[in-house]
């Protein structure tokens, strides 16, 4: 399962449903109108019945965000119950047997993705409660990544960025390299600005 974070109109989520590797896709954003844009994106590609869902998630650390974030978490375990009890029931159907309904798991997708999400300076501090005030959008981005891999089940973390002057491709690492291996693994676009980096969730040296 992948979820994607400030999906926007759903390009990312929508490229990656129709390319056929990805079947369950979560695509987020904080903003109502924007997710509303998004699964109507999503129903005039065909592609909202194979997989993909759209729902709000902003970031950050308010009541709202964990209210949101728990809906999200719901979802993906209702997506992710349905697939592996469509499976049992194939797997039992030749010997006749009952198929039992597989355990509830509330966890984040495998892969968490989001493109062009950083608009101002990283902060070279780690996120704290006390820096609830004045911080740079990273903050809350970052503790929404961090809330989302300590759900369980997150395997990577891929964030594409353009280059502002703002150390996007900085951002993995400073902000988030104590989670696991940060790689920045292309750099290109007309002018050299663009950039994708991972970040493998547990991996360390």
């Amino acid at each position: 399962m992948c979820k994607e974070l400030g999906c926007g109109a759903g390009l990312v989520s929508l490229t990656l449903a129709k390319s056929g590797g990805l079947e369950r896709i979560v695509a987020t954003d904080g903003d109502a109108p924007t997710c509303a844009l998004c699964r109507s994106n999503a129903a005039a590609n065909g592609v909202e019945t194979q997989g993909v869902r759209v729902a709000c998630l902003s970031w950050g650390w308010h009541a709202e965000c964990a209210a949101q974030m728990d809906r999200v978490l719901d979802l993906c375990a209702t997506i992710q119950t349905a697939e592996e009890s469509a499976a049992q029931t194939a797997a039992t159907a030749d010997d006749g047997s009952a198929p039992r309904a597989p355990p509830r798991v509330r966890a984040c997708a495998e892969l968490i993705v989001a493109a062009d999400v950083l608009y101002q300076p990283v902060a070279s501090e780690p996120w704290s409660a006390s820096h609830a005030h004045g911080v740079p959008l990273a903050t809350p981005l970052e503790a929404t990544i961090r809330a989302l891999i300590g759900a369980g089940g997150c395997r990577y973390v891929v964030i594409g960025w353009t280059d502002r002057a703002h150390d996007e491709e900085g951002f993995l690492a400073s902000r988030l390299g104590d989670v696991g291996r940060v790689r920045t693994v292309w750099v290109g676009g007309d002018d050299g600005r663009n950039g994708i980096g991972v970040l493998e969730v547990g991996v360390h040296g």
